[in-house]
């Protein structure tokens, strides 16, 4: 006989309707226990061994596999709660909250006309979007809007994140999301630098990607999300 399916289907079994719901639910039990193994296993024993350990340079190491066991578990936390997200919904709500609660002006979202339904994790995305729009109110052009439009590719969108403004030097592009690189100057109290890398890592959790280009007047930074046809049907 044929071998069974896998009990991970390709985007939690949106395309094999009949296994779909039990397959969900023992991935999602699976990623739970994973993170509470990797709690139990491996970060407590960290925070243990730092406690003992005198040396600063062995200190900073132990932060260092301390915040990437952090990060695995976050992951697992994102993939956990991805559901079928009607995008453009979505964005028109987040970009009129916003302009008035982040208290950024000259938000344009070009709707599409469309619903168009996207595989994502809703904190996540509403995280990562909210590091986009302060990186370019920041560095924007003073007077000019801030756009977002949706542009489609086979299985894929991509949600283009547009403000004109100085470019980024060639070979800044993938280092932008690195982890600590910032261009600002740290103030009193500020912590810099985490922003696209914590963001790129929230899309990739999602099954999607984060990337940045120049265009003629600016700058456009792009998520790409897995698309799906309905509400998971």
């Amino acid at each position: 006989p044929p071998p069974p399916p896998p009990l991970f289907q390709a985007q939690d079994g949106i395309r094999d309707p009949d296994h779909s719901l039990v397959g969900s639910e023992m991935c999602i039990r699976d990623r739970e226990q994973t993170a509470q193994h990797i709690r139990h296993d491996i970060k407590a024993p960290l925070d243990r061994l730092e406690q003992l350990v005198a040396d600063n340079r062995a200190r900073e190491v132990l932060n260092a596999a301390r915040r990437v066991v952090d990060e695995v578990v976050e992951d697992q936390e994102i993939q956990r709660d991805v559901e079928p997200v009607s995008i453009v919904k979505f964005l028109s709500i987040w970009c009129a909250n916003a302009q008035s609660e982040l208290n950024v002006d000259d938000i344009l979202f070009v709707d599409p006309g469309r619903d168009i339904w996207v595989r994502a994790n809703n904190e996540g995305l509403e995280d990562t979007l909210e590091q986009l729009l302060m990186n370019a109110r920041d560095f924007r052009e003073q007077g000019t809007p801030i756009s977002l439009s949706i542009q489609s590719s086979g299985s894929t969108i991509q949600v283009v994140f547009n403000n004109e403004g100085e470019q980024i030097a060639e070979p800044d592009l993938e280092r932008v999301f690195s982890y600590s690189y910032s261009t600002r100057v740290r103030s009193a109290g500020e912590h810099l630098g985490l922003g696209l890398y914590q963001a790129r890592r929230y899309m990739s959790a999602m099954g999607g990607g984060l990337s940045v280009r120049n265009w003629e007047r600016g700058v456009e930074f792009i998520i790409e999300l897995q698309r799906t046809s309905s509400q998971g049907s």
